[in-house]
């Protein structure tokens, strides 16, 4: 029988010997283990400061109490005072009034003083303002009332008396919170030392079996991020360190690709750079068609009516339409790619949104169709060019997603009685999928090839509106299309950004 118990004894130990092992292999355990004994210690600290606070707001309101039982008593002495001045009624009945007041609240606050040992001042209280009501009371129907000195005196040294006991309760009270308020600085100050050695200990332990994985960790990331992606396997045999491992080398195959984007961006930024320039130079020349073409028109108008004169001016005419036309393509291209810094100005909703449509209409599919709807039409702050980007932007991608053949639609209102500006920019083709609906603002999400879309990115799209102190949302379902709504201040983007 013995020897049965020993083997149970020796198979008990193994199995805890085994299961501090597994401990001791796991990094995260080992974490939780520290992090559970400070919530302990932090949860045991946060029940003793939260009794101590509602002691001291229980300190507080008493005092409050007190401090409004002193106001109306010293308010019941100024109208004792006026009336024995001016012998007017108001004052009496201010005073009277006041006197009822101040026993109220002794009555309301009674069992609070009796608690801070205060009953044997406050009886005191009751009696002196007994005698105060009587004497008062007996001062004002009296027929010599004001020339009865000795009675006045008696009044006042009654008012006297009532005011100092109410200041020693007040005094008591003020006292009291001082008292908590020492108290729970001490036991604060002592929880704080504890949990301060405890985290001390429980740190030293933890780094000396976590820190080594760790350190394998960032030799390792180091190696990355100077360019060595040779295979890597890990020396410690942790489960967290091969995750981490398993995940860098998964990353290394999106580096890549993630540079090529990069790339990408860079290029577009010249872009910018390269169309202010090519915008420059086409409006030169175009001015100067323009000026010749006017000059000409104005000899036709000139010359006799005829049919080929006729057909000069309608040709003239038509030039010139499209000379515009190019005139207000530049504009809107310099202005798309002047500098980037945020430059406020005074926008009209509609006028902003036609020039941002103007420069996506040239490469719009024959079977695409884009409406511009201006609900409510009105000025807001904002940087011109920085919200073409984000309107240009969304546009591409509606362009992209729904192909040769769909409906895109622009939707604009100011709301001036909210303040806001509100653009929404809606297709009918797939719509987005739950799954990456929470990503496509995220740096360097996208679906699709390196290459496509418009090159500014969802994620920039989004820092642009969150420097005006607006926001962005999507709202979307598979095959339903998708809609993103744009909410700007009318007034106050300026002020947030600065």
């Amino acid at each position: 029988m013995g020897e049965r118990f020993r083997q149970l004894a020796v198979l008990a130990r193994n199995q805890r010997i085994g299961k501090i092992d597994n401990f001791m292999k796991s990094i995260s355990q080992k974490i939780q283990f520290g992090y559970y004994m400070l919530i302990v210690i932090a949860a045991i600290s946060g029940v003793l400061i939260i009794n101590d606070l509602d002691m001291l707001r229980t300190r507080i309101v008493k005092y409050d109490a007190s401090s409004r039982i002193h106001e109306i008593t010293q308010e019941m002495r100024r109208h004792e005072k006026n009336w024995f001045l001016f012998k007017d009624t108001e004052s009496l009945e201010a005073n009277q009034n006041a006197l009822m007041s101040l026993k109220e609240l002794l009555i309301t606050y009674r069992n609070e003083f009796k608690a801070l040992g205060l009953l044997d001042i406050l009886k005191n209280i009751e009696v002196e303002l007994d005698k105060y009501k009587m004497n008062i009371e007996e001062l004002a129907y009296s027929t010599d009332s004001f020339n009865n000195n000795d009675k006045m005196q008696y009044i006042r040294q009654l008012g006297r008396d009532i005011e100092n006991d109410v200041i020693q309760i007040t005094t008591k009270e003020l006292g009291a919170i001082y008292q908590t308020l020492d108290y729970l600085y001490f036991i604060t100050l002592m929880w704080l030392m504890v949990m301060f050695f405890v985290a001390l200990f429980l740190g030293q332990q933890m780094s000396t079996v976590i820190m080594e994985p760790l350190r394998e960790i960032v030799d390792y990331t180091t190696k990355i991020a100077h360019g060595d992606f040779t295979s890597y396997t890990p020396r410690h045999r942790v489960m967290e360190l091969n995750a981490v491992v398993e995940a860098l080398n998964v990353m290394k195959g999106e580096l890549k690709k993630w540079e090529e984007q990069v790339i990408q961006s860079k290029k577009l930024a010249s872009l910018g750079t390269l169309i202010a320039g090519v915008a420059h130079e086409l409006n030169n020349p175009i001015s100067n068609i323009s000026t010749s073409a006017q000059i000409l028109m104005e000899e036709f108008q000139q010359a006799k009516p005829d049919s080929g004169g006729d057909f000069c001016r309608d040709m003239i005419g038509q030039i010139l339409s499209e000379l515009d036309r190019a005139r207000r393509v530049v504009a809107s291209l310099r202005e798309f790619a002047r500098a980037t810094e945020i430059r406020f100005e005074r926008l009209q909703l509609s006028s902003f949104l036609e020039s941002a449509v103007q420069l996506v209409r040239g490469g719009l599919p024959t079977g695409v169709e884009l409406t511009v709807s201006i609900e409510q039409d009105g000025f807001f702050n904002g940087d011109k060019q920085r919200l073409q980007q984000v309107v240009v932007n969304l546009l591409m991608n509606a362009i992209q997603a729904v192909g040769e053949e769909g409906e895109i639609c622009i939707e604009g209102r100011v709301d001036s009685s909210a303040g806001r500006v509100v653009i929404q920019v809606m297709d009918n083709g797939p719509g987005i999928p739950d799954e990456i609906k929470d990503h496509i603002f995220d740096p360097f999400f996208t679906t699709k090839d390196v290459g496509e879309g418009s090159g500014l990115g969802l994620s920039i799209v989004y820092e642009i509106i969150k420097k005006h102190g607006g926001s962005i949302t999507v709202e979307s379902s598979p095959g339903m299309g998708a809609k993103f709504v744009i909410i700007l201040s009318v007034d106050d983007g300026k002020e947030q950004h600065e």
